[in-house]
């Protein structure tokens, strides 16, 4: 579109835009702080797959607009691996266009997976990885994402310690990560604690980033209540799998019981 035609048809919306405000039809924000939102977070960072110095820029922006003190800079990782469908799309990145739908985790990743499988092929995606920053006054910031074929441990572990970095170099500080009970999230949760286990260090890990500090690693703990309680259903009945506390049998029914009692 010729730069002359695209201005005025910006200028034929923002003229329909203001007739309609002024018929009182619907209540719509002025044309000055409009132009100022847009400004703000339409299109502020070009978005990718990793960790991007101008979104957390962009970050460390939010928390000084919404004068968030120095305790609300203090918190904690969210990671939560969600699933996608499998799927490739074209995306224009200036004059060149970019196939994206692949796994994307970063070239230490890509070599260790190399290795690991001995083949070097691209895979498309099934998954997404995100990572988001709560703060302890409430303010939260997703900051990063990964496209994966569900990340290993060791991804995690890589991606987590670089995130813990990221933050540290704007201000922020990770006391404790929040995530789900998948296995690759209680193996990276090890991987932190070779020589014992996360209860004797009261979950408790070293930070390789600042070793003065720790971080916590918490186990959500809605995950862990379905959990026991899916083992308990799952307890004795027609499954070999049966529970014990000191000899004795822990089934669904015990609860059903006392709730009939009470």
């Amino acid at each position: 579109m010729p730069h002359s035609v695209e201005q005025k048809s910006k200028s034929i919306i923002w003229s329909g835009r203001a007739d309609l405000r002024d018929t009182g039809m619907l209540i719509l924000p002025s044309g000055s702080h409009l132009q100022v939102q847009l400004y703000n977070y339409k299109n502020t960072v070009q978005q990718h797959a990793g960790f991007n110095d101008k979104l957390f820029n962009w970050m460390h922006l939010e928390a000084q607009q919404h004068s968030i003190p120095e305790g609300g800079r203090e918190g904690g990782i969210i990671m939560d691996e969600m699933s996608i469908s499998e799927d490739i799309q074209t995306v224009k990145s200036g004059k060149f266009l970019k196939l994206v739908g692949f796994v994307e985790m970063g070239q230490e990743s890509h070599n260790l997976e190399i290795i690991r499988t001995n083949k070097k092929e691209e895979q498309l995606a099934n998954h997404v990885l995100l990572f988001k920053f709560l703060g302890n006054s409430g303010f939260r910031f997703p900051f990063a994402h990964f496209p994966t074929h569900q990340a290993t441990a060791t991804d995690l572990f890589i991606h987590f310690w670089d995130a813990v970095s990221y933050l540290q170099a704007y201000g922020f500080t990770t006391q404790y990560t929040n995530m789900d009970g998948a296995i690759t999230n209680r193996q990276f949760m090890h991987l932190h604690f070779p020589a014992t286990t996360p209860a004797a260090c009261r979950f408790k890990a070293c930070s390789p980033v600042n070793p003065t500090q720790f971080v916590f690693m918490i186990m959500d703990i809605k995950h862990n209540i379905k959990k026991l309680r899916n083992s308990i259903l799952a307890s004795g009945g027609s499954s070999k799998r049966l529970l014990l506390l000191h000899g004795h049998r822990i089934k669904w029914s015990h609860w059903i019981a006392a709730y009939n009692f009470d």
